[in-house]
């Protein structure tokens, strides 16, 4: 298990996802791609992820998440890509991304959001493409998608 780079939790009808279940010592070290879709996970919970410091691939796509809390995502400064499509998301909050400084794909297609508020995504400055489209989006703030320097590859709204 040392050298394990892949963890695929795929189609298990998880509720609960907890890293506290996994000897972290090992998981710290090696594991770079984390499949949790398809799933029944409802909520991301606050440092749910923090022990996976090298993950750089994390699919939570397919799942009923319908929140994010705040530091969900804090330990994952490595990651560049997430898939979010296909939940139940409505809302997402200025730090709901905080921690992902090199998030480089992110997929959020097939949710419940409605609006995008300033700064959304400020804090993604590595970002070069995001997924949008299915979303039913009325209304987005003039600042958010300020931040997005890199985004050359794709913005898709559909």
């Amino acid at each position: 298990l040392m050298s394990l780079k892949s963890l695929n939790l795929r189609s298990n009808r998880l509720r609960f996802f907890s890293p506290i279940h996994f000897n972290t010592s090992i998981f710290k070290l090696e594991l770079t791609f984390l499949d949790l879709s398809n799933n029944f996970l409802k909520t991301l919970f606050n440092r749910m992820f923090e022990s996976f410091i090298n993950l750089m691939k994390l699919d939570l796509s397919s799942n009923l998440i319908e929140k994010i809390e705040y530091e969900a995502f804090f330990g994952l400064e490595n990651l560049k890509t997430l898939y979010l499509f296909h939940n139940k998301i409505k809302y997402l909050d200025k730090f709901t991304f905080f921690y992902l400084k090199n998030i480089e794909i992110l997929s959020l297609s097939q949710n419940l959001i409605r609006i995008l508020k300033n700064d959304t995504f400020y804090y993604l400055f590595s970002l070069k493409s995001i997924s949008l489209f299915e979303n039913n989006i009325e209304w987005t703030y003039t600042g958010a998608f300020y931040s997005l320097l890199n985004l050359n590859d794709e913005l898709d709204f559909k």
